[in-house]
């Protein structure tokens, strides 16, 4: 017998254990080796926390125009659904260039690259060091990642079949000019009692002024004064707030955008200023020109204390035998002033605030001249032109006579709520067929990479 120190029933087990092994075709004799205990990766961002978080900065340093595209981008597109409830620093770069890929293939080649420039700039903020330790992002994942190239188009080729190119979409639309004649009809409509006052009122300002449509909604009483040194009686000046301006966050950020208006541009500013005391306590000093009507719902929280600048673009479409964009009133400033009033091209720039019509030079520091006569001079020669378009409208289309606006206004509540391709602000109520002009989105920026 062999002698142990192992009792019989530590025998009797290890036996049992053998003849366990030998069942399962385990070598009883192998070295048992422990499977390494499981790790569990460290916590990071989820998409649907990561997205809350990047929208929460963009907020609180963007302009709210550049918050709403990215938040449509983010949490709306369809390509996109594929990352949600996933961890953020599992998420592949050849995942994103596929989901990429997909929208392209749809046909909306521009819409493909300005979604991978905000999920670009979404992965940038995520790497940076204050947000690594939670979104566990690798830097650098997305550099030099780019969208599919664009199909070859080029006017005039009649070689390449319009199927074999794709839909180009509403964005790639070629800019238009209005006519003389649509600048005429849009300003005789607006002034025919056939659609919201203050939708007309703020169609006449973007006529008259031809400034851009944030600017135009974001009007506030105190921008305006009646008594101006540099300007004479009866003008009243509109100082546009830098945030109007497109300058405003980076040069010039201080300082105001000043237009003399007279003719009927300030008796139009005049008239709006009167409407809206009747209605308003004396003791309020302030206050919008255009506000943004009460939601039916007191539960829902209007985006805005103004009037949504699509109101514009959604009225102007419904105008009958009218072809007109707010961006396109800005070509036409330039376009005709230079054809029919004798503007150049720098005196253009002083009203349309291209950086004031200044040379880019270290000149531009020490020039603080606002040129207010020569602004008057082109906007009063501007207003009056308009009136005469307006007038000859008027007089060629007895529908557009302010007696006739019942039946003006039946035609454009039809050409708003028609059936196909129709779309409603939930601000206003208001609706129409329409598309937008690309140069019209003129707030969204990027992230910089």
């Amino acid at each position: 017998m062999i002698a142990t120190r192992n009792s019989l029933a530590d025998v009797r087990d290890q036996a049992a254990r053998i003849r366990e092994a030998l069942r399962r075709n385990i070598d009883p004799t192998a070295k048992t080796i422990k499977a390494p205990a499981i790790v569990t990766p460290p916590a990071s961002w989820d998409w649907e926390a990561g997205v809350e978080a990047f929208l929460a900065q963009i907020q609180r340093t963007r302009r709210p125009d550049t918050h709403t595209d990215y938040r449509r981008i983010l949490r709306n597109t369809e390509e996109l659904n594929v990352f949600h409830g996933r961890r953020l620093a599992d998420i592949k770069r050849e995942e994103i260039a596929g989901a990429i890929r997909i929208i392209h293939e749809r046909g909306v080649e521009s819409h493909a690259a300005h979604v991978l420039r905000v999920v670009r700039s979404f992965w940038t903020w995520l790497s940076d060091d204050g947000q690594r330790q939670r979104s566990l992002v690798e830097p650098n994942l997305l550099y030099r990642l780019r969208p599919p190239e664009r199909t070859r188009r080029e006017v005039g080729d009649r070689l390449i079949s319009q199927a074999a190119t794709g839909s180009p979409g509403r964005k790639s639309a070629k800019p238009k000019l209005p006519t003389e004649k649509s600048l005429g009809r849009t300003l005789a409509i607006a002034e025919s009692g056939a659609v919201d006052p203050h939708v007309s009122w703020a169609i006449g300002l973007l006529l008259y002024t031809a400034q851009r449509r944030r600017a135009i909604m974001g009007a506030y009483t105190t921008d305006f004064s009646w008594s101006d040194p540099e300007t004479p009686t009866g003008t009243v000046v509109w100082n546009l707030p830098p945030f109007y301006r497109k300058t405003g966050r980076t040069r010039r950020a201080t300082v105001s955008h000043r237009l003399p208006l007279t003719g009927s541009a300030a008796e139009l500013v005049n008239l709006i200023q009167q409407e809206e005391d009747l209605g308003r306590p004396h003791s309020e000093n302030g206050y919008w020109l255009f506000p943004a009507r009460h939601p039916k719902s007191k539960s829902a929280k209007r985006k805005s204390p103004t009037l949504d600048p699509g109101v514009l673009n959604h009225n102007l479409l419904a105008f009958p035998e009218v072809d007109i964009s707010p961006h396109g009133i800005r070509r036409a400033f330039l376009t005709y002033g230079k054809k029919h009033l004798g503007f150049t091209r720098d005196d253009a720039k002083l009203v349309l605030d291209h950086n004031e019509g200044r040379p880019s030079d270290a000149t531009d520091a020490y020039d603080w001249d606002e040129e207010m006569n020569r602004k008057l001079a082109m906007l009063a020669k501007w207003g009056k032109w308009l009136d005469g378009l307006r007038d000859a409208a008027a007089a060629s289309d007895p529908m557009l006579r302010k007696e006739n606006r019942e039946g003006l206004a039946e035609r454009i509540r039809r050409n708003r709520y028609r059936e196909k391709g129709l779309l409603k602000d939930r601000l206003t109520g208001f609706g129409s067929r329409g598309s937008f002009d690309q140069e019209d989105e003129d707030d969204i920026g990027d992230w910089q990479d």
